[in-house]
């Protein structure tokens, strides 16, 4: 799926394990999902914010495509936890994606990781 030219998100978010909270992007497919408008992003951080744990896994595997939107979401994110002490990851991200987030140099801001099956 492309956030290109959608000012939207699809979002899930989920307790992966006890310290760790799951932040699902993009996959239209998801039970319990939820759409983040542009105007909404301050709610979406809220919530973030408010979360108990050490480690936001931002989920990239569903999306091949990042807009502005999309870029600028993942900027607040980064803006509004820096300091905190939880760590902060983007999953999956197709060669696509790894291109704009080294573009954009939020591969230097975040880091990428990789389940077994990609």
């Amino acid at each position: 799926m492309s956030l290109a030219s959608t000012n939207r998100l699809m979002t899930r978010l989920t307790r992966e394990l006890d310290s760790v909270w799951l932040l699902e992007l993009a996959n239209p497919a998801l039970k319990d999902a939820s759409y983040v408008e542009g105007d909404e992003h301050p709610l979406i951080l809220q919530i973030l914010t408010k979360i108990d744990g050490h480690k936001l896994i931002i989920d990239l595997t569903s999306i091949q495509d990042l807009d502005l939107y999309g870029i600028d979401f993942l900027c607040l994110i980064y803006k509004n936890f820096i300091g905190r002490d939880i760590e902060i990851k983007l999953r999956n991200p197709d060669s696509h994606l790894r291109e704009m987030l080294h573009r954009t140099q939020l591969d230097g801001v975040f880091e990428v990781e990789y389940t077994s099956d990609h």
